[in-house]
């Protein structure tokens, strides 16, 4: 009986065990975080009064966070060249926003674009750009200029949309390109009458991981959960809402 009794309790401290090693092995799994860095942008990522993270952008990835059970995203706001950087040197999981233009070796591009973003050039009305023309010799910055690899000249980077209208408006540079939505607000606010907009073209608009076994593992996870996310209603509409159609204006 004394031994029947001993073995019991053996056991059960036995079966004791393993839940508790079985149960932490969930808690890590439930704990596990994503660090997204997210480039800055005026009212689509950047930090707010608060200290803390907000824009438009920074709700995609909060909404991610909801649809995907067990992880957490934890959201930082860098400078476009820093939040590259965080991905090259592996202090972020995940850079927010790219296209796939910018793939290189060391970032790997989602194949699920999270959006369709229409870009606009913005140039003097004495010395438009268009859309196709020839570039060569031509001074263009962007937001995130670095990433825009598809037009056949360096783009480089201002990501102060008002710092990047006046520039092209004192004839310091000849175009800049942004989102409709962003610019035009700075547009608008600066009051720059020999500004001449016009559509340039749509981009996909996503998400870059490292370019590596591990970032190509969190791309595959990535695919099926930005999916997850357009295949809800709530979450369809609000995606959908954050670039409207290109609106034919000029401030002139």
């Amino acid at each position: 009986m004394f031994i029947e009794d001993v073995m019991k309790r053996f056991f059960q401290n036995l079966f004791a065990g393993v839940c508790l090693i079985l149960g932490t092995a969930s808690s890590f799994a439930a704990d596990r975080s994503i660090a997204v860095s997210l480039g800055e942008i005026p009212n689509r990522a950047e930090m707010g009064p608060d200290g803390k993270p907000w824009g438009t952008y920074v709700e995609i990835f909060r909404r991610l966070d909801d649809v995907y059970e067990g992880v957490s995203f934890k959201i930082g706001v860098f400078p476009f060249a820093r939040s590259f950087n965080n991905i090259a040197s592996g202090q972020a999981d995940i850079h927010f926003p790219m296209g796939p233009a910018t793939a290189n070796s060391k970032l790997h591009f989602v194949p699920e674009p999270l959006l369709e973003l229409p870009l606009v050039l913005y140039s003097r009305i004495e010395a438009p750009l268009r859309p196709g023309g020839d570039w060569s010799g031509k001074l263009v910055e962007a937001i995130g200029g670095g990433q825009l690899k598809e037009f056949g000249i360096e783009i480089g980077t201002e990501d102060n949309p008002r710092s990047g209208l006046i520039k092209v408006s004192l004839g310091r540079i000849d175009g800049f390109i942004g989102e409709q939505s962003v610019v035009d607000r700075a547009l608008r606010g600066a009051d720059l009458s020999n500004i001449h907009r016009e559509y340039l073209k749509s981009i996909p608009l996503g998400v870059g991981v490292q370019n590596n076994e591990t970032g190509r593992e969190l791309a595959t996870e990535l695919v099926d959960l930005i999916k997850t996310l357009k295949d809800t209603p709530h979450n369809r509409e609000f995606l959908d809402s954050i670039f409207p159609p290109y609106d034919d204006w000029q401030m002139y």
